[in-house]
């Protein structure tokens, strides 16, 4: 029974510090490092046009791929930003990235087939895996850099798909075009499908974000998932879209979304169609903003024993702190009054490592940086 299986996943990690938070409230100086999130509002045209749109009545079914105006602006987009091209027919819009995701992963494994991840890596694939019948094989990368020795570790494994975030949660790594090249041509000489991940595609600082959509060699082969929820703040509207140039599985997609789902959330669809393009101004801010606080929250991790890994993206630091992450992570929300995520779901070597979010206020982060200083002097 799968309902036997799903007792066997463990809650999600972040979703778990995102409750104890929740029960700390209490205590006045609690700093919440632990939850995927940002501090930012939705922006106030986003906003406004909802509150329009669902005055106006767009409050009923609407396609069940996604309104045609919302999947040409994403068709825009991608090939603008990203040298990414779907036509608007080859993009279904999902309630959240996370759904998109679970569908490809539902129709792509059948039991018993090898999904490969990279470790570390988001805690959410394990369960999408499992649940779908499919087997984690974790790949581990050389100093981060997925190179020929990392290949020859995939290759042994003998995976059948390959799921692959860019930028990383939760390492904040982004993929170089040498890496993605490798791994591109290692996918096609191998017929291996890749679910390409790039929900933080746009929170990047010190490379270029290549998108495997821009790969022409591939595209028959991979499902490219994206997100609204980081890029415009809208974590609670849930809506991210999947692209395919595999016309067979975007039709059995279409057709899963439709039994699931019936279709994404009209209003809101209407809305972001209309702000789309010109939204990314604020999100500029907001990356700025993001790496003004990783600076401050690596350095301040440089100057104690533990090791921080450096992020390119994202807005997420991963930290080994020498010991086990779930001991360390109660330590210091006990001492520091810091809630932080450990990192046992993320890998199976993960285990001494601890993931913090910096997406909030830079004074919140500044006092942040105070307090692990203190408590972490060399």
């Amino acid at each position: 029974m799968r309902s036997k299986l799903i007792d066997s996943i463990s809650e999600s990690a972040s979703m778990k510090m995102g409750q104890i938070a929740r029960e700390r409230k209490h205590i006045s100086d609690l700093i919440n490092l632990g939850i995927g999130d940002t501090h930012f509002p939705t922006p106030v045209k986003i906003v406004d046009k909802t509150y329009n749109y669902m005055n106006e009545g767009k409050t009923h079914y609407d396609n069940g791929q996604g309104i045609i105006t919302l999947r040409e602006a994403i068709s825009r987009y991608l090939a603008k930003r990203f040298n990414a091209s779907y036509s608007p027919n080859e993009i279904i819009v999902t309630p959240g990235s996370k759904q998109g995701l679970f569908y490809c992963l539902f129709l792509l494994i059948e039991p018993g087939v090898k999904v490969g991840l990279f470790e570390p890596t988001w805690l959410a694939y394990v369960p999408m895996i499992k649940i779908s019948g499919g087997k984690p094989v974790f790949c581990s990368l050389d100093h981060n850099m997925f190179t020929e020795k990392s290949l020859k570790e995939l290759e042994k494994k003998n995976v059948n798909i390959i799921v692959i975030n860019n930028p990383t949660n939760p390492s904040g790594k982004v993929w170089t075009s040498k890496e993605l090249n490798l791994l591109v041509s290692f996918c096609l000489k191998k017929n291996i499908r890749i679910i390409s991940d790039e929900v933080y595609n746009e929170i990047v600082y010190d490379k270029q974000f290549i998108s495997l959509g821009s790969f022409e060699s591939i595209k028959k082969t991979l499902m490219l998932i994206g997100s609204f929820s980081k890029t415009f703040s809208m974590t609670g509207w849930r809506l991210g879209y999947v692209c395919g140039k595999d016309h067979y599985i975007q039709d059995r997609l279409l057709k899963l979304q439709q039994i699931v789902a019936t279709c994404p959330t009209t209003f809101t669809q209407y809305a972001l169609a209309d702000t789309l393009e010109e939204g990314l101004t604020t999100t500029r801010d907001m990356v700025t903003m993001y790496k003004k606080n990783r600076d401050l929250l690596y350095n301040a991790f440089k100057k104690t024993p533990l090791k921080p890994l450096f992020p390119d993206g994202t807005f997420y630091l991963w930290v080994d702190v020498g010991e086990d992450g779930d001991i360390f992570a109660e330590k210091i929300l006990e001492d520091l009054h810091i809630i932080v995520v450990p990192g046992r779901d993320y890998g199976i070597h993960t285990q001494n490592y601890i993931r913090l979010s910096y997406a909030l206020d830079t004074k919140i982060i500044r006092e942040a940086c105070r307090r692990f200083e203190n408590a972490f002097k060399k």
